[in-house]
């Protein structure tokens, strides 16, 4: 019964540490599945069927490792249907929405200690290293114009404790971009 215990919890620390990877792999070959199966465009003519509010939650799951990559094929699929100009200015909005979410969090976070899930205290530390801090809206302009998942992106701007007026607006159009050229890709394949 010990023996059991303890491969039980070995497994549960791995699940805990990897499961982010875990869900982007079973989404990935979800959506793949679901593409080449054909079913993908059923499920597309459904949401596509709710037209631009599709769009926006789409937009709302493009933001999140776990479900970009659906969400950037179903923005892609919408995109043939679709207004690509009106449905990436809704699906950057709901982009949005999901970054302001998770920067809200870490920048409350930002300079605190925490518990991890193992019993130890970790201090979340702000960057103080003037080079990171100059190439950090580089790198944070790439991962979030990109359908690349935007949680470093918004460690980052949560750590610097950007201004949320300007967060918003920076993120908005970064996030118009990116959705604007995969609809766009979606018009024209």
């Amino acid at each position: 019964m010990r023996k059991l215990r303890k491969e039980f919890a070995r497994f549960f620390i791995w699940d805990w540490k990897h499961k982010n990877a875990v869900l982007f792999l079973i989404t990935s070959l979800l959506t793949i599945y679901l593409i080449y199966s054909g079913k993908f465009e059923i499920i597309s003519a459904k949401l596509g069927d709710y037209r631009y509010f599709g769009g926006l939650v789409a937009g709302f799951f493009y933001s999140f490792v776990t479900t970009t990559v659906l969400a950037t094929t179903t923005l892609f699929y919408l995109g043939k249907s679709l207004n690509i100009f009106l449905l990436a200015l809704i699906g950057a909005l709901g982009a949005t929405a999901s970054d302001f979410i998770m920067y809200e969090f870490v920048k409350e976070e930002a300079g605190k200690t925490i518990w991890n899930f193992r019993g130890r205290k970790i201090k979340i530390p702000r960057i103080r290293n003037k080079f990171l801090i100059k190439i950090s809206p580089l790198i944070v302009a790439i991962l979030i114009a990109t359908p690349l998942p935007d949680e470093l992106a918004m460690l980052l701007f949560g750590l610097e404790k950007y201004e949320t007026k300007k967060f918003i607006i920076y993120v908005y159009i970064l996030k118009f971009i990116g959705i604007f050229a995969v609809v766009g890709a979606g018009k024209i394949i």
